[in-house]
């Protein structure tokens, strides 16, 4: 499937995967055609974007969506940049702390087990998951399913760094370039894919005994429900 004006979008692929996982940013902008490829093609939108963001930009009306929020702060005001002054300003440190929240925290997990918990079910295949830009809520996504497959570290921060190359959101691109000289300097921590932040998520994944010990033990995924999982996802 090819979409128009949905950015930041690509299917996971590693090993043998059918596909059917396709991360993207938000899909304000989808065209006609996109929407049409959304409604027919697609059978679950994920989205992990908070309840304000939501709100202000708004998925098309009529696609089969699921929202889980793992309530990451830093992640939304990465997306847009509007509200500086109410964040940390050793914003790299802000990021850093978000992804070792994407592992840690309650409310990701909770998010992070519905969204494993829905590729148990065929049905809900070919499914697509975004945030708003597509870079970290999604981007952790991406690692653990990746992790699950048997990707090693090389091939998944590849696929997390991407972003960074992927034509990006205008509205995001347009609010970015409005700033000053300075501010664009300070925000840029919240605004790329960055190594050091993934490399955080995936060595506490390490820690916790590898992404297929954190399904189960942390996100309470049953060794049943993650062979369903594989062999809904594979070729």
């Amino acid at each position: 499937m090819k979409f128009d004006k949905v950015y930041n979008v690509r299917p996971l692929t590693y090993g043998n995967m059918n596909g059917k996982l396709i991360r993207s940013g938000r899909l304000m902008f989808s065209t006609e055609k996109d929407i049409e490829i959304l409604k027919n093609e697609i059978k679950t939108v994920v989205d992990f974007r908070g309840p304000k963001e939501v709100k202000e930009f708004p998925n098309p009306a009529g696609l089969n969506t699921v929202s889980l929020d793992p309530m990451a702060d830093a992640a939304a005001l990465a997306s847009g940049a509007k509200n500086l002054d109410a964040l940390d300003r050793d914003l790299s440190k802000t990021m850093k702390n978000q992804y070792y929240n994407f592992v840690h925290s309650p409310a990701a997990q909770k998010a992070y087990r519905e969204f494993m918990l829905l590729m148990t079910d065929e049905k809900n295949l070919p499914m697509i998951f975004h945030c708003t830009a597509g870079k970290d809520r999604t981007g952790f996504a991406s690692a653990l399913v990746l992790s699950l497959m048997g990707a090693d570290r090389d091939f998944i921060m590849a696929d997390y760094l991407r972003t960074n190359d992927e034509e990006a959101d205008p509205q995001l691109m347009k609010e970015f370039n409005a700033m000053s000289d300075q501010t664009k300097k300070d925000v840029q921590p919240l605004i790329t894919a960055r190594e050091e932040y993934m490399t955080i998520s995936l060595d506490e994944l390490d820690k916790l005994g590898g992404a297929h010990h954190y399904c189960m033990n942390v996100l309470g995924i049953s060794e049943n429900q993650l062979s369903q999982i594989m062999k809904n996802i594979t070729k």
